[in-house]
């Protein structure tokens, strides 16, 4: 339940989003995503042109609805801008983006073509709160300062605040903080809590982990539940992401973890560029394996991987993670050179031979138990490698 006055203080605000008047803002996002809101009153109350269109034009063919539209602001997800051509827009002069994680290569890809902006907010918090204007790969991660009227926390579990360079949960307080979540009262009472320095006032707490910089910008350093520990290893999957989407085959990745067996495994699911035909997957993906190996140590190597032809996003243009956990499991393929085995990330021919057998005893039993093994790789080569050692 938001509030007209916390939406009044972010539209009264948004300077950081490149609204001018005579500017055309075009907004590749759903109405039904709250970033939306800024969009339209952002955009008349200054007197630009709020530019929109049927889905197909604007999601379909960002470049040509910039170029032939004439737009001078674009407010999209990663996700969206990741599939937009670099190509020259003489009329482009700001890129906002909200709504994901920023990663390095959109940094290195669009901040020295136009004003780079990176906006933070979660709902509970009116849209957004926080803002930077992102110039180099150094301010990767960094969410910046908040907007006026707005106050932010970085606490550990005590509710005290960190010390600088310490990672904390960041709560959200302020003019723009909602009501609550609607006919919601135990979810209400979970995120929204005293604020513990301010009397009678509430805090939002946002589930995400960040941090102070020396400068006193804030760092985002990702969500409480995408940071796990793996074989006593702590992982982050958006730096994994990171390192894939890099990869100059790549369109977009999204990573995540599966349990198999009460076994939890990281799962890469990537979309190659159009420019990869069928008959090149097979060898980007092996080359794929290579570029990882040369940047991520083992413990952070995808034990799955999934190629499909488009990843699937949400109406907001985020990238549908929910669906993606839910994805058949034939989708999968087994990344068998990066897996972590006793005896090494590479199968021996005699481990190999081994498991080839196993597996088509499996198959010929039971097709459905196949899948699972195409599933669990680790755990099967585990039990290999224990049972026929390298030799």
């Amino acid at each position: 339940m938001i509030e007209h006055r916390s939406i009044s203080n972010l539209v009264q605000n948004s300077q950081p989003y490149g609204y001018h008047r005579g500017a055309r803002v075009l907004s590749s996002l759903a109405y039904t995503f709250d970033p939306f809101v800024v969009d339209v009153f952002g955009t008349l109350s200054c007197g630009a042109t709020l530019v929109t269109g049927r889905k197909e034009l604007v999601l379909g063919d960002i470049g040509s609805a910039i170029k032939n539209l004439r737009v001078n602001v674009v407010h999209c997800t990663p996700s969206i801008l990741a599939v937009v051509p670099l190509d020259p827009y003489p009329t482009l002069e700001t890129v906002v983006v909200a709504g994901e994680a920023l990663g390095k290569k959109l940094i290195e890809d669009w901040s020295k073509r136009v004003k780079f902006m990176n906006m933070y907010g979660p709902t509970g918090a009116s849209v957004d709160c926080l803002h930077t204007h992102v110039t180099d790969v150094s301010l990767t991660g960094v969410i910046g300062r908040p907007l006026p009227n707005n106050r932010l926390y970085i606490l550990d579990e005590n509710l005290h605040p960190t010390p600088i360079d310490v990672e904390g949960e960041l709560f959200i307080g302020g003019v723009q903080l909602a009501r609550g979540c609607l006919n919601q009262p135990e979810q209400t009472e979970k995120a929204f809590i005293s604020n513990p320095f301010v009397p009678g006032e509430r805090v939002y707490r946002t589930g995400d982990i960040a941090m102070f910089r020396t400068d006193g910008k804030i760092v985002y350093c990702g969500r409480k539940d995408r940071q796990i520990k793996l074989r006593g290893q702590r992982i982050e999957l958006g730096e994994i992401e990171d390192v894939i989407n890099k990869y100059q085959s790549i369109q977009r990745a999204a990573v995540l973890i599966r349990n198999f067996h009460d076994t939890p495994a990281v799962v890469a699911s990537i979309e190659f560029k159009s420019s990869v035909t069928d008959d090149q997957v097979a060898d980007e993906k092996e080359a794929l394996k290579m570029y990882i190996s040369e940047r991520l140590p083992r413990f952070m190597y995808p034990s799955l991987i999934a190629h499909l032809s488009v990843l699937p996003t949400s109406t907001s243009g985020k990238i549908n993670r929910r669906q993606r956990q839910a994805d058949n499991r034939h989708h999968m393929v087994a990344q068998v050179g990066s897996l972590n085995t006793p005896n090494g990330p590479i199968l021996s021919s005699r481990q190999s031979l081994a498991f080839i057998s196993q597996y088509r005893k499996i198959r010929a039993q039971d097709p459905h138990g196949a899948q699972e093994v195409e599933y669990n790789f680790g755990r099967l080569f585990h039990q290999i490698g224990q049972l026929f050692p390298a030799s």
